[in-house]
Formats: structure tokens, C-alpha cells, sequence
């Protein structure tokens, strides 16, 4: 399984880019990916987003471990 912790939506912003909605920069993360996996021969299904906000992620360590924990329980 890979795991995609944040959508990336602040990627271009960071860069001084600010006139690109994050959510069209999520959704172009996205489909990034999955082409990614795509070349690589990947099933998508071993892609998993858990979709947590852009930046500050190490703030958001007890939702992460949740997210992962009820991923693994499953």
C-alpha cells in the first residue's frame, strides 16, 4: 500500500502561485498519481489518500495515526 497523506493542495502556493484553487491543484495531485501507478504497473486500489490538509501535518499526528490505525483494522 502507498499512502498519500495530504492532497498536496498547497503545492503551487508555497511556490508563490497563488492564483491556482486548491482544489483543482488536489485533484491535479490525484490524477498525478494514479497515473503514476499506472506506468509503475501498480494496482490503484494500493493507493490510498487520507486527504489531510496541506502543511502543518506534524500538528495533525494523533488524526494521522487514527486514519491509519482504522485503515489497518479494516
Amino acid at each position: 500500500m502507498l499512502y498519500s497523506v495530504t492532497m498536496g493542495e498547497k503545492c503551487y502556493y508555497v511556490h508563490g502561485v497563488e492564483d491556482i484553487p486548491f482544489d483543482s491543484v488536489a485533484s491535479l495531485r490525484m490524477h498525478e498519481a494514479f497515473n503514476a501507478m499506472r506506468i509503475l504497473e501498480v494496482p490503484k486500489e494500493n493507493l490510498i489518500f487520507l486527504k489531510l490538509p496541506d502543511a502543518g501535518v506534524s500538528e495533525r499526528i494523533d488524526e494521522l495515526s487514527k486514519k491509519l490505525r482504522n485503515i489497518h483494522l479494516q
